[in-house]
């Protein structure tokens, strides 16, 4: 299911947009299974509960998986539009380094609410 999803271009988006799109389409059914790996391994944890975009870059970082910062933001906001969400706001925020507050993302539940 998260392989189904393909990095799309608006139609108004300049052609270096639609490039970069179909360059991203490789690697990107990977990455998604990332981001949804460590929002499911965060969600157990009852600590974390999720994870923030900045503590989902560091996760991606520490395991030395590939992604950059824009394309795993994109990729998880993919995985929150897609039909049915694979991934939700946990209506849960917390502070990033640079004390602004954030959402903190987790992977929905099997079966879950929408």
């Amino acid at each position: 299911m998260v392989e189904a999803l393909e990095p799309v271009a608006r139609h108004t988006d300049p052609p270096t947009s639609h490039a970069a799109a179909a360059s991203a389409v490789p690697a990107a059914g990977a990455i998604r299974g990332h981001v949804l790996e460590a929002l499911r391994l965060a969600g157990k944890s009852t600590r974390l509960r999720g994870l923030t975009d900045d503590e989902l870059l560091a996760e991606f970082a520490r395991r030395s998986w590939p992604g950059t910062p824009s394309g795993i933001r994109t990729r998880r906001r993919e995985l929150v539009d897609a039909e049915p969400p694979q991934v939700i706001d946990t209506g849960i925020t917390r502070k990033t380094a640079t004390g602004r507050h954030a959402i903190v993302w987790a992977a929905r539940p099997e079966g879950g609410p929408r």
